[in-house]
């Protein structure tokens, strides 16, 4: 059966993620190369929940958890 008429979804690829939170995870980043993971986590901290789940902000995210949890 055809959509006549129909528009059709489509679906878009995430959103960009802001500078202000790219500079954040970036941050996080550097902090667990010098060591510090409670750092890492209290500039993760600052980055909003939905952009923590953004495909490129997950594995910094996870790489943070895991040196903290470690």
């Amino acid at each position: 059966m055809m959509n006549v008429g129909r528009e059709m979804k489509t679906r878009r690829g995430p959103t960009p993620i802001s500078m202000r939170n790219a500079v954040r995870l970036r941050s996080a980043e550097l902090w667990l190369q010098l060591g510090q993971p409670m750092e890492a986590l209290s500039e993760l901290r600052e980055v909003p929940l939905r952009v923590r789940r953004h495909p490129q902000a997950a594995p910094v995210c996870r790489l943070v958890y895991n040196a903290v949890l470690s």
